[in-house]
């Protein structure tokens, strides 16, 4: 009985030995697509990794430069303002924070809204109707943002966690090179003779009279 119906197919054996072969095709890539995407997003981001860090190199690389160039016209004055360790921190640790904040800029200023509007166009796609509720809730984290703003640079609340403390430290070790006999209180003395000061007159040593950090 089977063979007699196998026998009334005719002409479109072919299309009958095809259908089997695309659903098999068919099947075998619904299954490796989670693999091949996985794949494909691990060698982007490698790549992406790849690019930044050399992008925020360059660019950490070009304003050292430029920063060593101007301080080479400085005039004494100028040197005395800053400071040498200033200066140093200011080529150092400073050119780094820049440096990674310019890779991670490039790298998450871009992922965060292409993410949400692919996120919304899915979602719209998907169901329209619970799209509306993500939507409201977009918009009320945007309203308060507007309306109690961050100041990530105001820096009044961390002065003696950033700049400050890495100036007196960083007075203080070069004075402790400059004058390798010295005691701690000599030390300590010629800190506050060598412009301990810092920016806008802050004075950066502690409530004993002593340099930060030390």
């Amino acid at each position: 009985m089977f063979k007699t119906l196998l026998k009334q197919i005719g002409d479109y054996r072919k299309d009958a030995i095809l259908t089997p072969v695309f659903v098999i095709l068919e099947v075998v890539m619904e299954v490796i697509i989670p693999l091949m995407m996985a794949g494909l997003a691990l060698f982007f981001g490698v790549e992406s990794g790849k690019t930044a860090s050399s992008a925020s190199s360059g660019f950490a690389m070009n304003l050292r430069q430029a920063m060593y160039e101007k301080i080479q016209i400085f005039s004494f004055s100028n040197i005395d303002k800053f400071s040498t360790a200033g200066l140093v921190t200011r080529m150092t640790t400073d050119v780094m924070n820049v440096q990674q904040a310019f890779q991670m800029s490039i790298c998450i200023c871009v992922r965060a809204p292409i993410m949400l509007v692919s996120a919304m166009v899915m979602t719209f796609l998907i169901h329209p109707r619970f799209a509306l509720i993500f939507l409201v809730v977009i918009i009320v984290l945007a309203a308060v943002l507007a309306l109690h703003p961050v100041d990530f640079m105001d820096g009044s609340k961390n002065d003696h966690c950033g700049e400050s403390d890495r100036r007196a430290a960083y007075e203080y070790v070069y004075i402790r090179y400059q004058y390798p006999n010295q005691s701690d209180d000599g030390i300590h003395d010629l800190c506050d003779a060598h412009y301990v000061k810092g920016i806008g007159g802050t004075d950066y040593r502690g409530s004993g009279g002593r340099t930060g950090f030390i």
